[in-house]
């Protein structure tokens, strides 16, 4: 036999095997029509190249869907990049973790200290900023989580005027504190270390709120709360060692002073934010 006899015989035994291939198909799906009720109900979503044949599947790209918070996080940036700057600008930056270690000591030690009013101005925007913004994505997400987009403006504007209230009240009773029991140095002490720990703060929760917006991960959102108690704790704490400098203020004057201060407004702040419906 040749070999063009060969290649004749092996294309006619492979045209009866496909020939025989649809009709056992068919003898088989006429034995089990519940194969045959199958095929048909999900011949749209499968298609067997042999069944079928070979048909164009169409994909559909999957589009990034735009946060809400795209633009708080690129604000966020923004504002990293101007600290940044700040920070390379600010001629004693490296005395400034030293200042922050020598406010808590008594005030005899911090008196000769010659700082700027400036930078520790802008590093306090800083911290407002971050603050007011953690407060807004908190509401937005957790209290209030179906808050349409057309109130996200009056949402921040009233924020931003309650937590700024908030921070004046402390200012303000600070100063009027210190004039009333004549310890107006004890009372600026106390403001300097209240910033001073408030821009460290600033610095620390900037970073750890655009992580938090970035991830969408509750543990940067418990991380973040977790450092502003920490922060107020050393406050706190402080505050009663600088009250217990001066001899004439006993602890029960101090607690009352810092519930006035510090406990007593703030759970009021959280009662309202909690009664308003944005």
């Amino acid at each position: 036999m040749s070999f063009q006899d060969t290649i004749k015989t092996g294309f006619g035994h492979f045209q009866e095997t496909m020939s025989w291939y649809p009709d056992s198909l068919i003898t088989f799906t006429e034995e089990f029509p519940q194969l045959q009720t199958m095929n048909d109900s999900i011949q749209g979503t499968f298609l067997h190249p042999l069944v079928n044949g070979s048909l164009p599947t169409e994909i559909t790209p999957l589009l990034r869907v735009s946060s809400p918070h795209d633009w708080l996080t690129n604000m966020l940036l923004l504002q990293m990049a101007f600290i940044v700057v700040l920070w390379f600008v600010m001629p004693n930056r490296r005395n400034l973790f030293q200042q922050i270690k020598q406010s808590f000591k008594s005030q005899s030690d911090i008196a000769h200290q010659k700082s700027g009013f400036l930078f520790p101005f802008f590093f306090y925007l800083n911290y407002l900023a971050v603050v007011i913004l953690f407060v807004y994505v908190a509401i937005q997400t957790i209290i209030q989580p179906h808050i349409i987009d057309e109130s996200q403006t009056y949402l921040i504007v009233v924020t931003s005027f309650i937590f700024v209230g908030y921070s004046l009240y402390k200012l303000v009773f600070i100063v009027l504190a210190g004039f009333l029991f004549k310890t107006r140095d004890l009372a600026f002490q106390q403001i300097r270390f209240y910033i001073d720990i408030d821009n460290m703060t600033g610095f620390l929760a900037l970073s750890i709120l655009i992580l938090f917006l970035a991830t969408q991960s509750n543990y940067f959102f418990y991380f973040f709360i977790f450092i502003i108690l920490i922060a107020n704790a050393i406050k706190w704490f402080q505050t009663i060692v600088i009250g217990k400098s001066n001899s004439t203020f006993s602890l029960y004057h101090l607690i009352i002073y810092l519930c006035t201060l510090e406990i007593i407004p703030l759970l009021l702040l959280i009662k309202f934010i909690e009664n308003q419906r944005f």
